[in-house]
């Protein structure tokens, strides 16, 4: 994915001008808060409960610099929104994800259909699937010396409800994007990952720690090791490139006997088939 100098702040007047154009003769306003700007259906313009959750699909890999003025009549050419919601930070970029809401399941099965992999730039395919609990982390800046089972260990000694760990590395950089049961235990070990010190990690290093965003197939194989932890037996790690472990000495003794006594079957099958020749 294509890098870009997020160094300065958003030209507010410039971008309020864009903004603007959305709500101009149309039925939705516009209004930020809580780090998210809301693209909605006015009231006056909607009758009825508010779409369920069905109606709503997720955006990721959004460029931090495109905003509503590019997004917003892009995705309405999937169908009639309701709701579009982009995140922002504090700079006033856009967080790199969105949720889209449509008055109708139908849009938003034409939003996936027609945008999932779609390239919004030069090489910046975005990310639409429907819109769920998010059950995943991601953690970048991960000291790139430091052990994957270290990391497998760290993150089920600092956070609970994990499901696995999957590790990427490069020769200089390493991340990991944990799985965890439920929506819920992510939340609550995301906090607990953000709060922790730099001293937790070691290396002088105080990894990144955000949603983790949908990923293609082509990067989730790039995260080469998966690991688990349990109490009894510590941390299994398996690479990507491992054959499965071959079976043990009680497997092979019971998969023998399973062959053998089919063979039998078989024999006596036959036997019992075969006609009989008469006497005389």
């Amino acid at each position: 994915m294509p890098s870009i100098n997020l160094s300065s702040e958003v030209n507010q007047i410039e971008l309020f001008t864009k903004l603007l154009s959305l709500t101009e003769n149309t039925l939705y306003t516009l209004t930020q808060v809580n780090g998210q700007r809301i693209f909605r259906r006015a009231p006056h313009a909607w009758y009825g409960p508010q779409p369920s959750r069905n109606c709503e699909v997720f955006i990721g890999r959004i460029p931090q610099d495109c905003f509503e003025d590019t997004l917003v009549p892009l995705f309405q050419r999937a169908g009639e929104l309701y709701e579009f919601r982009l995140m922002i930070n504090f700079s006033g970029w856009n967080r790199g994800y969105a949720f889209a809401m449509y008055t109708t399941e139908t849009g938003a099965c034409n939003a996936i259909r027609l945008f999932n992999n779609y390239m919004i730039r030069p090489s910046w395919h975005l990310g639409v699937c429907p819109s769920i609990n998010n059950c995943r982390i991601f953690i970048s800046r991960i000291p790139a010396t430091m052990p994957s089972a270290d990391i497998v260990s760290l993150l089920y000694a600092l956070t609970d409800d994990v499901k696995e760990v999957r590790i990427r590395r490069t020769a200089a950089s390493c991340a990991a994007i944990v799985e965890y049961h439920s929506h819920r235990g992510a939340a609550m070990a995301r906090k607990t990952l953000v709060a922790a010190a730099t001293a937790t990690w070691g290396g002088g290093a105080r990894p990144a720690v955000d949603w983790s965003l949908p990923q293609s197939p082509q990067m989730m194989r790039q995260y080469r090791e998966t690991g688990r932890w349990t109490p009894d037996g510590g941390v299994e790690l398996r690479h990507a490139d491992e054959p499965a472990a071959p079976p043990s000495a009680h497997e092979q003794e019971r998969r023998l006997r399973l062959i053998q006594a089919a063979q039998r079957n078989a024999v006596i099958a036959a036997i019992a088939e075969a006609p009989t020749s008469g006497n005389g």
